[in-house]
């Protein structure tokens, strides 16, 4: 009797598991998902906003389509529609045809801006020093 019950106890924890990794196989990030934000110069910004861990966050992408390496500055407002929000300026230093992003299984903290657990991004700004 004592066997069968941690036999069932073993089948429920493996259900749970298989659930949970369908979950997060479901819920990964999806390269299209990106949102065009802001393209100066062969400088593009993308954005997405998702939940990692129980986080709200957005997360960044940064691609340099130019022949060139290129610093710049940038400054990244959110609105929520209640909130204007002001984040401080980031550096970009990416070398030529290279990006440069922050996923939930990689953050990147260049790259990623915590929300709080109710708000969502009703518009969001950049703007950029090259």
């Amino acid at each position: 009797m004592n066997s069968i019950t941690t036999i069932l106890q073993m089948k429920r924890w493996l259900f749970t598991g298989l659930l949970f990794l369908s979950f997060a196989i479901t819920n990964a990030q999806d390269p299209s998902s990106w949102t065009l934000l802001h393209d100066e110069n062969g400088l593009k910004f993308y954005y997405q906003q998702l939940e990692c861990s129980g986080h709200n966050l957005v997360h960044l992408k940064v691609e340099n389509t130019t022949g060139s390496d290129i610093n710049a500055l940038y400054v990244v407002k959110i609105n929520d529609g209640q909130y204007d929000l002001e984040f401080p300026q980031f550096l970009v230093d990416l070398k030529a045809g290279t990006t440069a992003t922050s996923t939930c299984e990689e953050p990147d903290p260049q790259y990623t801006i915590p929300l709080g657990p109710q708000m969502s991004v009703v518009s969001i700004s950049l703007s950029v020093n090259l």
